[in-house]
């Protein structure tokens, strides 16, 4: 396979910052990828791509050794000079060629600037951000404000914090709010400002905490609609969990969404363990058979079925993930296609064609294997399905006789979706 590249290295100010050679990795060592890749942003199609963590989340469980990484990986501009410091990347195949690219960090203190230009597109908005271990709240504004606006910050069992809010690029101002692990519950984030001809404006957003601790796990839960359950030793550190209603998804045909799409938080966080999540769907769903739990993949624009669990006295699905991102309930409503009969219909074939195959493909749940069935002249032959390739086939272990044959295929999905049957019928020499 093409595994992406063999080394990569990062410069900061001309000094090595990170470097990691995938020289070698062990099975028992493959599930944590997501300490090396984002998975949520690496994919394997064509062309591949590879999104590389660029820092030691992990140090006694990061799957390759040879990894260099000043501070885990972690660059604090604290106490650096002011002014422009160059990151150099270089990356190396497993030939020696190197690419390099660099790019500017400009460091500078009290001021906070975007490099790109914003666009308001309307006279007042507040927007909330979420990162690891930290919220950035932006104002934004078509009209000139007197003073910068203030973020007040507001959680039960918490004095009110105030926030200044420093300029960030073009007609908007941001902060910065640290979340702090066990300190869970609401936070009140209210922002206030007076503009130029006097006149008071001021928003309010509120944002659920919930510390999820890696050396105990936990759950978070969305009401009764959702939920996500990590066992003891699945995290890597603490960390801030959510689940939110998204509408950032494309809807596919045949496969309709039930009830909301969830975005489960923070996406992407690698995992030791796998965790679990669960989905309720509408208690009136005459036939849970046809639901299952989709993933959405946002680089390829389509879902891929989740191995699920029905849980009918609670009206739920449950799966287990690798790591969280966003998932919903779909229905399965397209009935899988047969096709590509080999030996194909009207040839005429030696008597050892070597295997009896057809391609039978699904786009939602899956091919139900125990329900395909191959028959030759109305015998059943066991063959063996392999779901990478969508391949049925039965390997011929003696000649046939001469004469005419009739191969038949059957199947029915995992939503119990029958597909059309096939038949060809060919001759033997």
């Amino acid at each position: 396979n093409k595994c992406g590249v063999d080394k990569v290295v990062m410069l900061i100010d001309n000094e090595k910052f990170f470097s990691n050679q995938f020289d070698q990795v062990t099975y028992n060592t493959n599930h944590r990828g997501g300490l090396v890749y984002d998975y949520n942003l690496t994919r394997l199609s064509n062309p591949s791509q590879y999104y590389y963590r660029l820092y030691n989340l992990s140090p006694k469980h990061f799957p390759y050794r040879q990894v260099f990484a000043r501070n885990n990986g972690i660059w604090d501009t604290t106490n650096l000079p002011v002014g422009s410091h160059p990151l150099t990347f270089e990356i190396t195949d497993v030939i020696g060629n190197v690419s390099r690219v660099q790019m500017q960090v400009i460091v500078e203190k009290g001021v906070q600037r975007s490099s790109e230009t914003d666009q308001p597109t309307k006279a007042w908005s507040l927007e909330v951000w979420e990162f690891e271990g930290f919220l950035e709240v932006v104002c934004r504004s078509t009209t000139p404000f007197r003073n910068p606006p203030t973020l007040q910050i507001s959680q039960q069992n918490r004095p009110p914090v105030t926030v200044s809010l420093l300029p960030k690029g073009t007609a908007a101002y941001s902060g910065t709010y640290e979340l702090l692990p066990g300190q869970d519950g609401i936070l009140q984030l209210t922002v206030s400002a007076i503009t130029q001809d006097g006149k008071q404006l001021q928003e309010t957003r509120q944002f659920p905490v919930h510390t999820i601790f890696a050396n105990r796990g936990g759950t978070v839960t969305y009401g009764n609609n959702a939920s996500m359950s990590f066992p003891p030793g699945a995290l890597y550190e603490d960390i801030f969990a959510n689940i939110f209603p998204t509408t950032s998804y494309e809807t596919a045909e045949g496969l309709p969404v039930v009830g909301e799409v969830y975005d489960f938080r923070p996406a992407g966080c690698p995992l030791e363990k796998q965790g679990t999540i669960r989905i309720q769907y509408p208690a009136n769903v005459a036939d849970p058979k046809k639901l299952g739990i989709f993933w959405w993949d946002m680089i390829k624009k389509r879902w891929y079925f989740m191995d699920d669990t029905v849980e009918p006295q609670t009206h739920s699905l449950t799966a287990e993930i690798i790591y969280p991102s966003v998932y919903a309930i779909l229905q399965d409503n397209v009935n899988p296609v047969i096709s590509d009969l080999v030996p194909a219909s009207g040839n005429t074939v030696p008597a050892s064609p070597g295997e009896l195959s057809a391609i039978i493909k699904d786009v939602g749940k899956g091919v139900d294997e125990t329900s395909i069935v191959m028959q030759l002249d109305g015998k059943r032959v066991d063959g063996e399905y392999d779901p990478d390739r969508d391949k049925y086939a039965y390997p011929l272990t003696k000649a046939l006789k001469s004469g005419k044959y009739t191969l038949t295929v059957q199947a029915i999905d995992k939503a119990g979706n029958p597909a059309k049957t096939q038949s060809s019928t060919f001759t033997i020499q």
